[in-house]
């Protein structure tokens, strides 16, 4: 699901979901410059071992793009997105040596985006950390409430090993004894800047 388009169409956009499209924006520009200044020598079969990241990226990004064409769904593009981040990595380096080697105004108009960048993504990864907290929270009340939920599907006349039900007691009071924080407790500010989904 496009979410930001949506967002869009419907006209409220979250500010967690314009920070996603800003960083992913200027990482892929900062990541097709890179490349544009080694196509030349990508063409006469010159590569440096950055190059070969870059190929690659370029590469596994095509073949998941294709894979996803029949087969939607965004765990597909995690291998490109691996590959994102090593490009990602050697275009910001890219971006930090030419301002070292040409120290000039070229500084000012690249502090923006990359500050930008380094932002967003320490809000992309604030996101995981709350999105692991809200499962473990969800999934501590699934196991809570599993033993008395299975009692009433399963019938009466089937029952599992006893081997099977001790691992179950055992690993819902392990679940259930853990201390979880509740999402609740959270600032209501990361409700507007950290991604749900």
């Amino acid at each position: 699901m496009f979410r930001f388009t949506r967002f869009a169409t419907e006209g409220d956009i979250p500010a967690w979901s314009i920070v996603n499209v800003a960083v992913s924006t200027i990482g892929t520009v900062l990541i097709a410059i890179a490349i544009g200044r080694r196509i030349g020598r990508w063409k006469r079969w010159t590569f440096e071992r950055d190059d070969t990241f870059l190929v690659l990226f370029v590469a596994v990004l095509a073949a998941n793009s294709a894979i996803s064409y029949p087969y939607l769904k965004e765990v597909v593009m995690s291998p490109a997105g691996m590959f994102y981040a090593a490009a990602l990595f050697i275009a910001v380096r890219d971006v930090l040596q030419s301002v070292r080697r040409h120290p000039s105004a070229r500084v000012a108009w690249l502090a923006v985006p990359l500050l930008v960048i380094s932002t967003g993504w320490t809000l992309r990864a604030a996101t995981l950390v709350e999105s692991l907290r809200a499962s473990a929270f969800v999934n501590r009340n699934d196991w809570a409430v599993a033993e008395d939920r299975e009692d009433a599907v399963r019938p009466q006349w089937r029952s599992r090993h006893p081997d099977a039900e001790r691992l179950v007691r055992q690993l819902r009071r392990e679940v259930v004894d853990m201390p979880v924080p509740q999402p609740f407790t959270m600032p209501r500010w990361t409700r507007t800047w950290i991604d749900p989904y």
